[in-house]
């Protein structure tokens, strides 16, 4: 993987982290819309060979599994 698509997969999780506005932007996502993002976070957190495990783990964790850590959104 380059650098590039690195930066770009770095970039992608940190604008899926947890919403800093109330209404959260996330609110709009239909339901296939937010499996689809949950799918795609599953893979780079569980994939074997995933070198975006931890951060991927991290956004599910704080906003996208059913009772994230940050329960306030």
């Amino acid at each position: 993987m380059s650098c590039g698509e690195s930066l770009v997969i770095h970039a992608c999780l940190g604008n899926l982290r947890p919403p800093d506005r109330i209404p959260a932007r996330f609110n709009t996502l239909n339901d296939q819309q937010r499996r689809t993002v949950v799918s795609v976070l599953e893979f780079l957190a569980f994939d074997s060979e995933s070198g975006f495990a931890a951060a991927a783990c991290q956004v599910l964790e704080e906003y996208w599994i059913k009772n994230p850590f940050n329960s306030d959104t």
